[in-house]
């Protein structure tokens, strides 16, 4: 067999492998804008900000795959506690991040969450302290409508 006949076979299984993973919507799959029959996947950025006394939760309105948040603060007294979790139902809260005498202003970054759609914060330290901006990125699935 020589080099030609060889990529041309390969070449044929290529294009076939590929048009059959396009019928069966595997490709739509990597591209993030099909995820099943009538589901898209779509992109959600959100900023939240706002002043926060013993804790605050914010709603993300749906559940949300979140890749990153990313949240910068400041406190009335530069060494007070707190922490961060995440809910899917506002009842169970995992925490994901806590702090004690980080100097303020200060800025953490939470990655690859998972599914949630609430987040706390919680202090105990300070009077209140201020969120500056919550930025938070992921995706979330949405039914196709007809």
């Amino acid at each position: 067999m020589n080099m030609k006949t060889v990529v041309a076979i390969f070449g044929a299984v290529f294009v076939a492998a590929l048009l059959y993973l396009i019928a069966t919507g595997f490709v739509a799959n990597l591209t993030g804008n099909v995820i099943g029959e009538g589901i898209l996947s779509k992109d959600y950025q959100e900023e939240f900000s706002g002043d926060v006394s013993e804790s605050e939760i914010f709603d993300l309105g749906k559940l949300v795959s979140v890749d990153e948040i990313e949240v910068s603060w400041t406190d009335d007294r530069n060494t007070c506690w707190g922490q961060v979790k995440v809910s899917k139902d506002g009842e169970t809260w995992f925490v994901k991040e806590s702090w004690k005498d980080v100097p303020s202003p200060a800025v953490f970054t939470l990655k690859a969450l998972g599914e949630i759609r609430y987040i706390m914060f919680e202090e105990s330290s300070c009077s209140s302290y201020t969120i500056s901006s919550m930025n938070v990125v992921g995706t979330y699935s949405e039914q196709q409508s007809e």
